[in-house]
């Protein structure tokens, strides 16, 4: 899925580096930038559920660090020679691998602890929700534990419950038969009677199991939307957040030199 961002950097870095003194590193930097922030823009805006609008920002982050990560190598050394060249490139290494842990630091426990607060907040909301459902209480228990184990595993694609099966809606019909049979003072039945009776059970179980299993699917898709919009929102949240500070950053641009200057330098 992360291809498209690989392949422009892979292409955009070796080329922004041959071209820099054509164009400038203040531009060639800036534009870098401005692309990296259109690909976050894109992210915060996006249906994730869209892999071409996915692709669209991958394309834009992948171009605008490509076209700042060749400049970046050459520029810092573009002044030096000599020893002060070899330590401004163990000095950019010592940047680049703090930038690297900072980043992962970062992003990882946000992560970590937005998915830990969705998912407690998704099952929180999906008892809530069960409990107004007009089920039996042992269905409404199914579709907890169910719910309860996709959402902690972050299995939101699958259904939380299948409703109830036709082997037990024929246990249902059997038992409330018997139950039926039972309370009827007269044991000596005809057959004719029982195959009502039977009739009429087997009548209002199956109409009370249609009826469950529709509320039982509405019940699913509730449940699910709203656990994978909670999760989701849980996963894009700290790339949302690094936006402001992605434009705060693009202002370094600023402090490297025109192409004018750079001539004259």
């Amino acid at each position: 899925m992360i291809t498209p961002a690989s392949l422009m950097i892979f292409i955009l870095a070796p080329i922004s580096g041959n071209i820099i003194n054509k164009i400038g590193p203040r531009v060639m930097v800036s534009t870098g930038f401005i692309l990296l922030i259109l690909g976050y823009a894109t992210i915060y805006f996006m249906n994730p559920d869209q892999y071409a609008q996915v692709v669209i920002a991958l394309l834009f982050i992948g171009a605008g660090f490509g076209l700042v990560a060749g400049p970046i190598v050459v520029l810092g050394a573009a002044d030096f020679t000599g020893d002060l060249l070899t330590a401004s490139q163990s000095v950019l290494g010592l940047f680049r691998q703090i930038g690297t842990v900072l980043a992962v630091a970062i992003f990882v426990s946000a992560l970590t602890a937005n998915l830990k607060t969705a998912k407690t907040t998704a099952i929180n909301n999906t008892e809530d929700y069960v409990q107004t459902l007009a089920l039996p209480k042992a269905a409404k228990q199914t579709i907890m534990t169910k719910a309860d184990a996709q959402i902690k595993s972050e299995n939101t694609a699958s259904d939380h419950t299948t409703g109830i099966s036709k082997t037990d809606e024929t246990k249902l019909i059997q038992q409330t038969y018997q139950r039926a049979l039972q309370t009827n003072s007269n044991d000596n039945l005809p057959l004719a009677a029982k195959q009502a009776i039977h009739a009429k059970v087997t009548t209002a179980i199956q109409k009370k199991v249609t009826t469950d299993n529709r509320l039982i699917n509405r019940a699913t898709t509730h449940i699910k939307q709203a656990s994978k919009q909670q999760i989701t929102e849980a996963f894009m949240s700290p790339y949302k957040k690094a936006l402001p500070f992605l434009i705060i950053a693009s202002l370094t641009s600023l402090l490297f030199y025109r192409r004018r200057d750079l001539n004259r330098e």
